[in-house]
């Protein structure tokens, strides 16, 4: 079982050292940096969006168990099931 996995892991080690891999230019590197910090600040605005819409639920459930007239005991009951 380990030689089998240490054949498996030195395949995957041959195949990467015959990849010739190239050097980037300036104007590439840059090209890369923008692209993954678009990336970022488009994922930092999802997130900023579940947030938000995380707290909208939050506070729209709140209100809900608020309006429901149902006291603590009654309301820890209702939420056991969950």
């Amino acid at each position: 079982m380990l030689e089998q996995q240490q054949a498996k892991i030195q395949k995957q080690l041959d195949q990467l050292n015959q990849v010739k891999w190239q050097r980037l230019d300036a104007r590439r590197i840059k090209e890369y940096w923008q692209k993954a910090r678009e990336t970022a600040m488009r994922l930092l605005a999802d997130f900023r969006e579940v947030e938000a819409n995380f707290r909208q639920l939050d506070q729209s459930m709140r209100q809900q168990i608020a309006a429901s007239g149902l006291n603590k005991g009654e309301r820890t009951f209702m939420f056991e099931g969950l």
